[in-house]
C-alpha cells in the first residue's frame, strides 16, 4: 500500500520548476515553499524525490515548529508558506526535493527544489562571540562576490524551533517590542554583515546562522554561511550584602513577567534553592520549600524570587546566582555576593614604638588556596576600595606583615614600630572559592608617655609599700623583751 501510495503521488504532481538550492557542508538552510490560502487545512509535507518520494517530514500542525532528526518543519498559515529547515547539512543530503500537501492520501506539489551541497570557500566557519548580561554586543559576516544584489538575513536556533530574527530590508519577521534592540547593516564595498545587539538579555543567547536569502516563485531559500555561538554571561559585578553571623538575610532575585511560569533559581557553588524543591537539604528536607534556615518565596505580583537565610552562619557566605529554566537549560542572569562577618570581635592593645601581633583564625579547608588579608576602615567597604595592608599575594607591606600557621588555621598580622594613628578598626578577611568572611579587630596603641606614667606610679606604690612594712617591723622589734635581738617570723 505505501508502494502504491508513493507512484500515486508521482501521478498527481505533474511536471513542476525545479530551483536550485545551495547550502554548505556543516551549515544550515531554510527552504519557503509558499502555497495558496485554499491549502491551508491540508497536511504539509517534505520528501525527497528518488525513486520513490521519502518523507522526510510531515505536519498536520499550524504556525508550530515541528523536528525530526536534522529537518524542522512550520506551517505558516498567515503567510501561507511551508518553512523548512535543514540543519548540519552533509553532501550526501544533496538531491530533488519537494514540498506538498496531502489530498486524499496524496502528495500534492506546491514546489520543487534541488539541493546542492557545497564546500565552503569564500566566508564561512563558525564564530564564539561572548557577551555581558545588559551590554551591547555585534558581530559580522561576509559574502561572495555571486551573492551581492541578495538580502542578508539572521536566524536564532532553538531546541525546538528556528526564528527568522532580520533582514538588510529592514523588516524583522517577528514584530514584538523586543526585535527593536537588534539591527543589522550591509556593507556593500567591504561586503560584510554587521549584526548588533542592545541590552543583551538571557533569551538572546544561543546559535545564529547568517546567512543569504535567495528569492524565487513558489520556492525560495537562505543559505547560512557563517554559524555564531552567543554566550552571555551573567553580570559579575552584581551586588553585595553583609551580614554577621546569627542574624537573618534575604537573598532577592527580580524577574521579567515572562518568566512568571518559568522554574526560577538561586544557585552557590552548584546547590540551587527552587520554589519545588532544595536542592541543598534533599536529606533534612521537611516541606517541599522550606529547611532548617533556609526557605524559598515566589512573589509572582512582584516579579522577586527570593530565599530566606536565618541564624547566617560563616559557611553561608559566598556568590548567589539567580536564574531561570529555558527548556533543559538553567540561565543564570544576576549575581548576588553575601559577606559573612565573625560575631567575635578582636580587641587588641599596643604601644607606640613597640609591636604587636593580631591572629586571625579561618576555616582552613583548602588553606593553600585561600586569600587572606588585613585592612583598616571603619566600614568594611573599605577593603574594596583598595584599603588592604598585607594579604596572602602581598605578605609584607611597609611596618605589616603576614604569617600564616595552615596546621592551626591562623594567620598572624604583625604590625611593628607602633604609632598612635595606627588605632583604629580593623578587619581579617578569608576569600575562598568566592566567598568573604571577615573578623572585625579594634587596636588601640597607647602612647609612650602614659605607659612611662604607669610604670613610675607602680614603682612608687611598690616602695610605699616597701616603706610601711619595715616601719611595721621596726614597731615589733621594739616590743621584744630586753633588746634581745629581732628577726622577721614567716
Amino acid at each position: 500500500m505505501k508502494i502504491l501510495h508513493l507512484f500515486t503521488f508521482f501521478l498527481a504532481s505533474g511536471l513542476v520548476d525545479c530551483v536550485d538550492v545551495v547550502g554548505y557542508a556543516g551549515r544550515s538552510v531554510i527552504i519557503n515553499c509558499r502555497y495558496s490560502t485554499s491549502l491551508e487545512a491540508q497536511a504539509k509535507v517534505v520528501c525527497r524525490r528518488v525513486t520513490i518520494c521519502e518523507t522526510k517530514i510531515r505536519t498536520s500542525i499550524i504556525n508550530q515548529w515541528l523536528r525530526k532528526d536534522r529537518f524542522y518543519l512550520y506551517d505558516d498559515t498567515e503567510a501561507s508558506v511551508i518553512r523548512v529547515f535543514i540543519g548540519n547539512l552533509s553532501l550526501e543530503d544533496a538531491g530533488p526535493y519537494r514540498c506538498a500537501v496531502v489530498q486524499e492520501s496524496v502528495y500534492r506539489s506546491i514546489g520543487d527544489w534541488e539541493l546542492k551541497v557545497e564546500e565552503d570557500s569564500c566566508c564561512g566557519g563558525s564564530m564564539t562571540v561572548t557577551a555581558q548580561l545588559g551590554q551591547s554586543v555585534s558581530f559580522s559576516f561576509g559574502y561572495s562576490e555571486k551573492t551581492t544584489l541578495n538580502a542578508q538575513r539572521v536566524f536564532k536556533m532553538h531546541k525546538h524551533s528556528v526564528d527568522r530574527m532580520i533582514s538588510t530590508t529592514g523588516t524583522p519577521v517577528r514584530l514584538d517590542e523586543d526585535m527593536r534592540r537588534f539591527s543589522i547593516s550591509d556593507n556593500s564595498e567591504t561586503k560584510v554583515v554587521r549584526v548588533s545587539i542592545k541590552n543583551v538579555t538571557v533569551d538572546d543567547a544561543g546559535l545564529y546562522f547568517c546567512g543569504v536569502q535567495i528569492s524565487g516563485s513558489p520556492v525560495s531559500s537562505t543559505s547560512a554561511i557563517k554559524d555564531v555561538h552567543l554566550i552571555v554571561h551573567p553580570t559579575v559585578t552584581g551586588s553585595k550584602m553583609t551580614s554577621y553571623e546569627g542574624d537573618t538575610v534575604e537573598v532577592r532575585c527580580p524577574y521579567s513577567s515572562k518568566y512568571k511560569p518559568s522554574s526560577k533559581h538561586i544557585c552557590k557553588e552548584g546547590e540551587c534553592f527552587t520554589e519545588r524543591r532544595n536542592l541543598r537539604s534533599q536529606a533534612t528536607q521537611r516541606t517541599p520549600n522550606k529547611t532548617e534556615r533556609f526557605s524559598v518565596h515566589d512573589d509572582i505580583t512582584a516579579g522577586v524570587f527570593s530565599v530566606n537565610i536565618s541564624r547566617v552562619k560563616a559557611e553561608d557566605a559566598g556568590r548567589y546566582w539567580c536564574g531561570v529554566e529555558k527548556g533543559d537549560v538553567l540561565m543564570n542572569y544576576l549575581s548576588t555576593e553575601l559577606q559573612v562577618v565573625r560575631k567575635e570581635v578582636l580587641q587588641v592593645f599596643g604601644r607606640e614604638t613597640l609591636s604587636v601581633s593580631i591572629e586571625c583564625s579561618y576555616r582552613g579547608e583548602s588553606p593553600e588556596s585561600d586569600g587572606k588579608f588585613l585592612c583598616m576602615g571603619q566600614q568594611l567597604a573599605s577593603c574594596d576600595k583598595g584599603g588592604v595592608k598585607v594579604s596572602s599575594e602581598k605578605n609584607r607591606t611597609g611596618r605589616f606583615s603576614l604569617s600564616d600557621d595552615a596546621p592551626a588555621g591562623v594567620f598572624t598580622v604583625t604590625i611593628t614600630d607602633l604609632r598612635e594613628e595606627d588605632s583604629g578598626t580593623y578587619w581579617c578577611g578569608e576569600e575562598s572559592f568566592g566567598s568573604s568572611i571577615y573578623t572585625e579587630v579594634h587596636l588601640q596603641v597607647m602612647k609612650g608617655s602614659s605607659v612611662i606614667s604607669m610604670t613610675v606610679c607602680l614603682c612608687l606604690a611598690l616602695l610605699l609599700i616597701g616603706g610601711l612594712f619595715l616601719i611595721l617591723y621596726k614597731l615589733r622589734c621594739n616590743k621584744t623583751q630586753q633588746g634581745s635581738s629581732c628577726g622577721l617570723q614567716l
